[in-house]
């Protein structure tokens, strides 16, 4: 029979340990959300709309999850893909100056779009159903609920795509300006060894 030191300790123990399942949830949105918000506040001086609308739009999405009680972990893709979204133009911005924010503008607005479609059904969601009928109703809803998810994530992993595809061709149209380009009659390079085997 354990001691009633031994049962306390026990306890107290039990009672220390922490919820993994929320502490986690807590965990990527908090990233989520403090990325966002450093992105959104650097790009206030921007003189670009489009950017900070979308980086706007971004983060009030992201507040309005956090404030989800009921089954947080489903808008987890979402929300990280939404900061993976604003980190490749913020880095762009960084490297390409204005003519990378104004390659992103049509991607912005698209992107400021679909998150305030996201935003208003997330808020929807989150009334408490009353009643019998409205217990019954939520069971259908967490059904369509899952497949709004599901679309929503493929369309945001379309949205990604697309603003990896945009950073990719201005790198490439940047470098196309920097490297030099060879003339057409040069002789391709040889190394000194293989002089004598080349122009036999």
């Amino acid at each position: 029979m354990a001691s009633p030191s031994a049962a306390a300790s026990s306890s107290s123990t039990t009672s220390a340990t922490p919820n993994t399942s929320s502490s986690s949830s807590a965990d990527w949105l908090e990233i989520s959300l403090l990325t966002a918000r450093t992105i959104t506040a650097a790009a206030e001086c921007a003189p670009f709309p489009y950017i900070k609308g979308a980086f706007g739009t971004a983060v009030i999405f992201l507040e309005t999850v956090e404030k989800v009680k009921k089954n947080r972990e489903d808008w987890k893709d979402l929300c990280e893909i939404t900061t993976n979204i604003i980190t490749i133009v913020r880095n762009q911005i960084r490297e390409q100056g204005d003519s990378g924010a104004t390659r992103f503008k049509e991607l912005c607005e698209d992107l400021e779009k679909f998150l305030s479609e996201v935003h208003d059904t997330v808020q929807l969601l989150q009334k408490e159903p009353k009643g019998f009928r409205g217990r019954f109703k939520e069971v259908v809803k967490l059904r369509s609920t899952a497949d709004e998810i599901s679309k929503y994530g493929n369309r945001i992993r379309e949205l990604r795509l697309n603003f990896m595809l945009a950073a990719t061709m201005e790198m490439n149209f940047h470098l196309a300006k920097v490297l030099p380009i060879a003339p057409l009659n040069s002789k391709p390079w040889v190394h000194p060894q293989n002089l004598v085997r080349y122009y036999i």
